[in-house]
């Protein structure tokens, strides 16, 4: 097992998420992720927690699992985990803890109801992101 604790911080409108551990599994071709999400606003944030995800360079890798609560409370730090395996079309990503990751956080939008309706990405302060 390999380990890292970038301590890299991206930076969203209202909230910010904060990498705080990501551990490698050679034989698994897995990172996890443990994140700190940081809501600065008096209102809470709704995020699609199956949605999680990294990019690095040009290249986003998708959650394959994902232990997060979909809402950061106002004025919080909530936990968030996940891990991604793999490269996605069904090689090895041969990736390393210690990369300058960059975290993307899908925003989710509250209907009328109370419920959440889909929505588009959060764009990081550095970086426009589109799915």
């Amino acid at each position: 097992m390999l380990h890292a604790s970038p301590g890299i911080t991206n930076y969203y409108k209202g909230f910010s998420a904060r990498i705080l551990d990501v551990w490698g599994f050679e034989e698994e071709d897995t990172l996890i992720f443990r994140l700190e999400l940081v809501n600065e606003t008096d209102q809470a944030i709704y995020y699609k927690s199956q949605d999680l995800a990294v990019r690095l360079d040009e290249r986003i890798y998708t959650e394959s699992l994902a232990d997060a609560s979909g809402v950061m409370p106002p004025k919080s730090v909530t936990p968030a985990f996940f891990s991604i395996t793999g490269n996605g079309q069904g090689g090895r990503n041969h990736l390393a803890p210690e990369n300058k990751w960059n975290v993307l956080v899908v925003r989710a939008e509250l209907r009328q109801g109370g419920g959440t309706a889909n929505s588009s990405a959060s764009g990081a302060s550095n970086k426009n992101i589109i799915r």
